[in-house]
């Protein structure tokens, strides 16, 4: 068998928690950390999801190259700000929706550019 895609997820939301509990049957993906700007609510969610470890700081999962995948949960104001993060981090990412919002004012969001972040594989849930 081929080793599990390592996830790291962005956030403790609620959400988050259905997630961990609907990823850890299986064998082909694994949790293996959690990161939050609260350091105490990342190692208290860690804990209480049986979740190996955990960070401070979106970026510092982010940097972890351990970490094959990205789920995002966070606020629907920063789904695309930090896809688009861990796609340049050479992540996957599964994003909750919506992915991005577009309104007259504000504009497009930023876009991934595939020449440079290609093979990587941006969800929508």
């Amino acid at each position: 068998m081929t080793q599990a895609l390592s996830i790291g997820i962005l956030g403790t939301a609620n959400i988050a928690r259905s997630f961990v509990r609907a990823v850890q049957p299986s064998q082909r993906v694994s949790i293996t950390a959690v990161a939050s700007r609260d350091v105490r609510k990342a190692e208290a969610f860690a804990r209480e999801t049986g979740i190996p470890r955990h960070f401070g700081s979106y970026e510092a999962l982010l940097a972890d190259r351990a970490i094959d995948a990205v789920y995002n949960p966070l606020p629907n104001s920063l789904h695309a700000p930090w896809s688009i993060a861990a796609v340049r981090a050479g992540k996957h990412v599964l994003c909750e929706k919506p992915l991005a919002a577009v309104t007259r004012t504000s504009g497009a969001p930023p876009a991934v550019d595939s020449k440079r972040d290609l093979p990587r594989h941006l969800v929508e849930a």
